[in-house]
């Protein structure tokens, strides 16, 4: 849905000053906004990887216990007002235009004041803290943009942080060695703010560890202070399920999630220990609910199925989310391979990432994405027959090569590569998805 042309302009202007990394204007912004990020109680959730379905499984089950919850998350894949999620359903335009007419009225102070127009990001992030405060959240799941330290969403002090983990990722702005985008990521850290961790990469670990040392965090490790092993798992034309053992400091606690891939069982297992700390907090007071509410959660574009189990989409876009997509398939289809649609962001490695899943290739369609930054189909295919084996081919868009995989009845079709990818064929196919009462 299009933002009403008073303000969407406005919001487009902004794109093109790109991205900023700093807090000086947010806190500024804040401010001048009358300091709805004090009146907010949030979870704020950083990593390279995961965070997404992090957070939706603590926004679900904080939820589905009764509190009024918010959820801050980007990018969006089919509406802009994915953006904020009110107990699950995407906010209103209303409620969205109230607030971003209100982060425009403030524009010529913040320029007289700082000498900077606010960011595109944010702009959003400013309307977000207004949007949730109007609709009352009781607690609201805050959701990083880039990195931590630096981004939009740091000028907070949550009771609760969560880092997922780290990978190689916008290392232009991030550093290019795990410990330096760990020590962007450990960013979001306050005092004495706890911490649940899941990153499994030493020197990242270190680094976080430290931080939450010198800023007296209590931190939560997983697979050292809390754990979760996978004792079923299913698929089928609705999708996946699996069963799980989760144990932490409340003890040994069984239930299912409705979302599939290797790479749920170490989110789920944040999410788990989020929720101990929060049902320690009072914020959460029924633990055991909490739990079982997380089979509700689902975020679309993360190994969705579709056409009758014949098609998944996922948003895998960067090495580390590749390399656990193509663990969950080996996972999930033994040595199934897959006929491959993909679309990519011209600035991702992607010789490494076609390395990572070709071995799962029976071929593979190179698609345009309706993105300027996206990699041109032709120019994909032609770096794609270098690294790959199996038949390349060049489409001007996934319905077109979906047209020629969906028949051959020899493997399962897959797009993946990129969320603005994802978010086309959910518009092309199950939009409905997207906006369930169960996000």
């Amino acid at each position: 849905m299009e933002q009403p042309v008073t303000i969407q302009p406005w919001l487009d202007s902004l794109q093109l000053f790109g991205m900023k990394l700093g807090l000086d204007n947010m806190q500024l912004m804040n401010s001048l906004l009358g300091d709805p990020a004090s009146r907010l109680r949030f979870v704020h959730v950083a990593g390279t990887n995961g965070k997404g379905s992090t957070c939706t499984y603590i926004a679900t089950a904080a939820k589905l216990c009764g509190l009024r919850t918010g959820l801050y998350t980007s990018p969006f894949l089919v509406d802009f007002h994915e953006r904020c999620r009110i107990d699950g359903k995407p906010m209103a335009p209303e409620a969205f235009q109230r607030a971003i007419a209100k982060v425009m009225a403030i524009e010529p102070e913040v320029v007289q004041i700082s000498g900077v127009r606010p960011s595109y990001f944010e702009a959003i992030t400013a309307a977000a803290l207004l949007v949730f405060e109007e609709a009352g959240c009781e607690l609201v799941i805050w959701e990083t943009g880039l990195g931590g330290r630096l981004d939009a969403t740091n000028i907070v002090t949550p009771i609760l942080s969560v880092i997922t983990n780290i990978g190689l990722d916008h290392v232009q702005h991030l550093g290019d060695t795990h410990a330096k985008i760990a020590a962007e990521k450990a960013g979001i850290l306050k005092p004495g703010v706890p911490l649940i961790c899941g990153v499994n990469h030493p020197e990242a670990r270190a680094v976080i560890e430290a931080r939450a040392k010198e800023l007296g965090c209590e931190m939560r490790q997983l697979d050292r202070d809390f754990s979760l092993r996978r004792y079923r798992k299913s698929f089928g034309p609705a999708g996946f399920s699996q069963a799980l053992d989760f144990e932490g400091r409340s003890g040994r606690h069984q239930f299912p999630i409705g979302m599939g891939g290797l790479h749920q069982l170490d989110n789920a297992a944040c999410a788990a220990a989020a929720l101990e700390i929060l049902a320690e907090k009072g914020v959460i007071a029924d633990l055991p609910a909490a739990f079982a509410a997380l089979v509700h959660a689902r975020l679309p574009g993360r190994l969705q199925v579709l056409e009758k189990g014949r098609l998944l989409v996922d948003g895998a876009h960067n090495a580390d989310g590749i390399q656990s997509l193509s663990r969950s398939l080996s996972d999930a289809f033994l040595g199934q391979k897959f006929h491959l649609v993909c679309g990519m962001m011209a600035d991702k490695d992607l010789e490494a990432l076609l390395a990572a899943i070709g071995p799962k290739a029976a071929s593979l369609s190179c698609v345009g994405v309706s993105n300027p930054r996206a990699l041109a189909p032709e120019l994909f295919a032609e770096r794609a027959r270098a690294v790959l084996s199996c038949p390349v081919a060049a489409y001007a868009n996934w319905s077109e090569a979906l047209a020629v995989t969906l028949v051959k009845k020899d493997a399962l079709t897959l797009v993946f590569g990129s969320l603005y990818l994802v978010g086309e064929v959910l518009v092309g196919l199950a939009p409905e998805s997207v906006n369930s009462d169960d996000l």
